[in-house]
């Protein structure tokens, strides 16, 4: 019978995914310490109906032993599970028995596995007040603590009957106790000292919180795919023929024998022998090349690419206030408004689409106003809800809804246009056409189910989150929400933006470069490469879809495995932060720059092998943007990283809208040597981003960015009780003193120092005349927090 606790889970099938994934966190740094809050075993005991919530918290006790078998694999020495709250005796009798009594089960049946813990060599610790547990539970946490004391191969720590205002305030009786035991002096009080007293003292520092990001993945998904996916749709809602031959006629070419095509792009006679591939008009090949793409829409290669241009003109109208506009509202109302706004826009598309070119032209425009604002919106809620140390992994997390929309998106999107509704629904949501419009109708519905969800658990803070515990808040709180300061904070404290040394900055502009030309080579991937592939490749829309998704689908991989590399050479010190964020951009720009050029001059209708060859190399090599120039966004300018993505915003906008002009003026026949020359175009555009950013490009915080507005300035309005009704600081609702006859609002210690709410509360009251001009130093714990507290209402100050 196999461990309950220990499971060997090397037999157990795991899906490719699974084993891509565990290969790419091993490849880089392994954290040495991570945590998991065992949070929502109640939620989803009710959705999966499994009658008693006892029963949810059996399938997460069942779910984290594969965790931990994980965790022991991938090498991380020590794992903290966050198990039960002091707070969790609040809930029902029956709950809390369960838990107990399954507790007890669960230690007993570990305590039955010895020969299995000797084998692993775990050490199990336990934190938490355990005399607020049943005898029998503590015993038998006892006993398995004393059994695996010795072991050193990992270390699992539960915390149970646990909350870190608890640990703190035992920590500070026990530096009582010593102070006047005569064990330690006053000065002998620091850091170290106060960590040492900690229950967790001797654990490692936790490396990774694990928390949820799928709404913003979600998010960013949604919104390419509401954008770019147009790409997809246009080559089945044009009438390719029909476009070639009026781009023929217009041209003087006799569309009646192929070897009459032109061939000429300036002047300049084609390399290439053209009829090899492209035979537009000839019968038998009409027949063929046709291959699923019989739109019904005759729009020339400018007015496609208008289309496609129209959304970053949107982009333009409103780019220079979208982070204004998420400073002053927040990220939650602007994301929602903007999702908002783009759903209804592209539902409506196929409706705005059968009627009026220039009616979709001006909703394609409109849905770029409503686009542009939901990217600083989610950069917005990383930066208020995740530490400096998590954000890399969120970065790359979240933003891998752009290569799932790219890929996974552009397969789906592909095999709707194949549909042919045209016997079963004539014209029911205008698909008599073909499938196409479904395209825009699954955009649509993902963007009302992201809206129902942001609405329901997305907040501006943790702090205001009802899914997270009070343990998880006071962390959060402590390692990041602390320290952001809002707009209006900014504003009073008088801070100047040094906006002219930032645009005249050779930082910024190696960034700024660096971003044109990331979004001109993304743009003309994500919207042309299907068309490239429908004119010179002659690719069917099965194989168009497949090819199309190859490269975002290797970058999805790709950046993740070259962060982890890049983080392993800084911890190594093999790398400066500087010189790893040069090597991976000179990786994506070069490395796409030599790419295109191979595809200009190799690339044709013969070779759909090297071509997806390389497509997954350009993918790969794309990757290396995220520890290159993305990262050097993040850490030239700290305090205005605002400031710098809306340069970075505007910069891509611009390489977005120039990409469809280069190939609306390019191409017009869709000739190998017409594509050619957009490849060299776009090959040089990158060899001089990469230039630029090779020679300017850093990652050390810029002298005119390293004025900073201090953390303390941070006021929150997290309101309790107060009765007194005197004069304006006595609302309600708040919690006041006043120290040298001013008064302080400090309300904001429910959750910026745990227990102090309680502590300030016992001392201040709601008494308004209540002066502490000084606090007595008693050997009592509450007045030395007390002590701590008001030193932190004067600092803050």
């Amino acid at each position: 019978m196999g461990s309950e606790w220990l499971p060997e889970y090397e037999g157990e099938f795991v899906p490719w995914w699974g084993c891509v994934g565990k290969k790419v966190l091993q490849f880089g740094a392994i954290p040495k310490h991570v945590a998991f809050i065992l949070d929502g075993n109640r939620r989803f005991a009710k959705t999966k109906n499994l009658g008693s919530v006892i029963r949810g918290h059996a399938a997460g006790f069942e779910r984290i032993t594969k965790v931990l078998d994980w965790c022991r694999e991938l090498g991380i020495k020590e794992v903290t599970l966050y198990a039960f709250s002091i707070e969790n005796f609040k809930r029902t009798e029956e709950e809390v028995g369960g838990l107990m009594k399954m507790a007890k089960e669960k230690f007993e049946k570990l305590l039955d596995e010895k020969e299995k813990l000797e084998e692993k060599r775990i050490c199990f610790r336990f934190f938490g007040k355990r005399e607020l547990l049943p005898k029998d539970l503590q015993k038998l946490m006892i006993e398995i603590e004393e059994f695996t004391k010795d072991f050193g191969n990992g270390f699992v720590n539960v915390c149970l009957a646990y909350t870190s205002r608890e640990e703190i305030t035992s920590a500070m009786n026990d530096i009582r106790k010593g102070i006047k035991e005569g064990l330690i002096e006053e000065s002998d009080i620091d850091e170290k000292l106060f960590s040492s007293c900690l229950n967790t003292g001797e654990s490692l520092p936790i490396d990774i919180l694990i928390r949820t990001t799928i709404l913003l993945m979600v998010a960013l998904y949604t919104t390419i795919s509401m954008r770019s996916h147009l790409g997809v749709a246009m080559v089945c809602m044009v009438n390719a023929t029909a476009v070639k031959d009026i781009a023929l006629r217009e041209h003087g070419a006799n569309y009646s024998t192929p070897e009459r095509v032109s061939t000429k792009f300036l002047g300049i006679e084609s390399p290439f022998n053209e009829e090899k591939c492209y035979h537009p008009m000839k019968k038998d090949r009409i027949e063929n090349v046709d291959n699923g793409y019989k739109g019904t829409f005759i729009w020339s290669n400018e007015q496609q690419s208008l289309l496609f241009s129209a959304g970053f003109y949107g982009n333009l109208m409103i780019m220079f206030f979208s982070g204004f506009l998420v400073d002053r509202f927040g990220p939650i109302v602007v994301g929602l408004v903007s999702m908002i706004g783009m759903t209804i826009t592209v539902l409506l598309v196929p409706l705005v689409a059968h009627s009026n070119y220039y009616l979709f032209f001006v909703l394609r425009i409109i849905f770029g106003v409503f686009e542009n604002p939901i990217l600083p919106a989610l950069s917005d809620v990383v930066a208020r809800w995740f530490p400096a140390t998590e954000r890399s992994t969120v970065a790359a997390f979240y933003t891998s809804g752009n290569q799932l929309s790219a890929s996974l998106g552009v397969v789906i999107s592909s095999k709707f246009c194949e549909i042919d509704f045209s016997e079963r629904w004539p014209s029911m949501f205008f698909l008599s056409h073909g499938g196409w419009p479904l395209i825009f109708y699954l955009a649509g519905g993902l963007g009302i189910i992201w809206i129902v969800f942001w609405k329901c658990f997305a907040t501006t803070f943790p702090s205001g989150s009802k899914f997270l515990s009070r343990e998880e808040k006071d962390f959060l709180y402590e390692t990041n929400e602390k320290n952001f300061t809002t707009f209006k904070q900014r504003k009073e404290s008088g801070l100047k933006m040094p906006l002219k040394k930032m645009v005249f900055s050779t930082a910024t502009l190696a960034v700024v470069m660096a971003q044109f030309s990331f979004n001109f080579s993304n743009t003309m991937m994500q919207t042309y490469l299907p068309t490239f592939l429908r004119d010179v490749m002659n690719l069917d829309l099965n194989e168009n879809g497949f090819y199309t998704a190859v490269p975002f689908f290797v970058q999805l991989f790709s950046k993740n495995i070259l962060g982890n590399i890049s983080d392993f050479l800084k911890k190594k010190k093999i790398l400066t932060a500087s010189s790893a964020c040069r090597l991976f951009q000179s990786l994506a720009s070069f490395g796409a720059a030599v790419i295109f050029i191979v595809m200009a001059f190799y690339l044709d209708c013969t070779t759909p092998n090297a071509s997806l060859i390389l497509l997954a190399m350009f993918g790969f090599c794309f990757g290396g943007a995220i520890p290159g120039s993305f990262t050097s966004s993040l850490c030239i300018a700290p305090n205005y990283t605002g400031m710098i993505a809306s340069f970075t915003l505007i910069a891509g906008a611009i390489g977005s809208i120039f990409a469809p002009s280069v190939v609306a003026f390019i191409v017009k026949q869709g000739t190998k040597f017409e594509w050619s020359i957009v490849f060299v175009l776009v090959s040089l555009v990158n060899i001089f981003g990469g230039i630029i950013f090779f020679i300017y490009g850093t990652a050390k915080v810029q002298p005119w960015a390293k004025t900073t507005i201090p953390s303390n300035a941070t006021k929150l309005s997290m309101n309790r009780g107060g009765k007194n009704r005197n004069n304006a600081h006595n609302s309600p609702n708040s919690l006041w003193i006043i120290i040298h006859g001013k008064v302080y609002d400090v309300t904001k210690f429910q959750t910026t120092h745990p227990g102090g709410e309680e502590i300030l509360r016992e001392v201040a009251g709601t008494d308004a005349s209540k002066t502490y001009d000084k606090v007595d130093h008693s050997m009592d714990a509450k007045d030395y927090m007390l002590d701590y507290l008001i030193g932190k209402i004067l600092e803050d100050e």
